[in-house]
């Protein structure tokens, strides 16, 4: 017995809505896929911090001790040697004890905007991987992060990596 016209269009509209779902289910796949950040656009600034100037603020026992600061600022030289900004850092001894530990919060500021950052030093973080935490202007959102290389003498190679 063959199905009535009435079936067989049930079944057809069944089929191109099952489809239609299928495709739209697509769709918000790749587009989450997308936006995924393994599918992210890295993009990386190479600086070079040159001419640091530290101050020690003990502010308790004399001494490292949880509370201190180690006040940072440096020139900001992109890879031809030129001045384009300045980095100003923060840092906080959380535990005095060897070795010792505390977190940094920081910015750089370049010609189109701010970028700031947190990072952790001793066991409680590594210094040479600081995460972005955000930016104005051109760098507004700005989320990634800063990879601190080794003091060559002429400065410490920086690299920003911003994902977008």
């Amino acid at each position: 017995m063959q199905p009535s016209s009435r079936t067989r269009r049930i079944r057809v509209v069944g089929v191109v809505a099952a489809l239609a779902a299928a495709a739209i289910l697509a769709i918000v796949v790749s587009s989450v896929l997308a936006s995924s950040p393994g599918q992210s656009r890295v993009k990386r600034i190479k600086l070079i911090e040159h001419h640091p100037q530290a101050t020690f603020v003990d502010t308790g026992k004399q001494g490292p001790s949880p509370g201190d600061r180690n006040v940072i600022s440096a020139e900001v030289l992109n890879t031809k040697g030129h001045q384009i900004g300045r980095f100003g850092f923060d840092c906080t001894v959380t535990s005095a004890a060897r070795p010792i530990a505390g977190v940094c919060h920081g910015v750089v500021t370049l010609p189109n905007g701010q970028i700031t950052g947190e990072s952790g030093f001793g066991p409680s973080g590594e210094a040479h991987r600081q995460a972005i935490t955000g930016g104005t202007r051109h760098y507004r959102g700005a989320r990634g992060q800063f990879l601190v290389g080794k003091d060559t003498g002429s400065g410490t190679h920086v690299t920003v990596q911003l994902i977008r």
